[in-house]
């Protein structure tokens, strides 16, 4: 399953359940946030009966910490940045 199949997932999206730094250095990028910038990537999850939001964030969080990101990131330099398709499509495992 992936995200898309449970949560709406884009920017500037206020009623999100939380928020994805989108742009930054490799440390920064895809870290999970309780604070809503139009800049951010949403996250709202629709299918609550399947997962809980606030589940998602810590399993985001975990994610971030992983290192997920990083073969994501697009840019040069030190800036990056990762795509709102790319979120959309991570695979979600249930058991």
């Amino acid at each position: 399953m992936r995200l898309k199949d449970v949560a709406r997932v884009r920017t500037d999206f206020v009623e999100a359940d939380f928020w994805l730094v989108r742009r930054g250095g490799l440390e920064s990028v895809g870290e999970p946030s309780r604070t809503f910038s139009p800049y951010h990537i949403g996250v709202r999850v629709e299918q609550t009966g399947l997962i809980l939001p606030d589940y998602l964030y810590y399993v985001f969080m975990n994610l971030h910490q992983a290192g997920q990101w990083r073969p994501l990131a697009i840019g040069s330099l030190k800036l990056v940045h990762i795509r709102t398709e790319d979120v959309r499509n991570i695979a979600l495992l249930m058991t």
